[in-house]
C-alpha cells in the first residue's frame, strides 16, 4: 500500500517527463528509507521544454537513466 502511494506521487510529479513509467520500475524499503528507480526513459520533448525555459544551450535527443537511488531520512522529534 505504501509503495503504491509512493508510485502515485512520483508518477504525478515526474510522469510527464517519462515514457512507460510503471510500478515495476520502483523499488523501495521503507524501513531503511531507500527508494530506487530503474530504467527510466526520458521524453526529450518535455525535457527540452524545461531546458529552453531555463535558457539552457543544451538539448536532449534521447535519454535513459538506468538507476537512481534516493535515501530518505526523517528527523526524530524525540531523539
Amino acid at each position: 500500500m505504501l509503495k503504491r502511494k509512493l508510485y502515485e506521487n512520483i508518477k504525478d510529479k515526474l510522469g510527464y517527463l517519462l515514457y512507460g513509467f510503471d510500478e515495476s520500475k520502483l523499488d523501495s524499503n521503507f524501513f531503511t528509507g531507500d527508494i530506487r528507480l530503474s530504467d527510466l526513459i526520458l521524453r526529450p520533448d518535455r525535457v527540452n521544454e524545461i531546458l529552453e525555459s531555463k535558457k539552457s544551450p543544451f538539448q536532449l535527443k534521447a535519454g535513459i537513466i538506468s538507476k537512481v537511488s534516493i535515501k530518505v531520512r526523517q528527523k526524530c522529534s524525540i531523539c
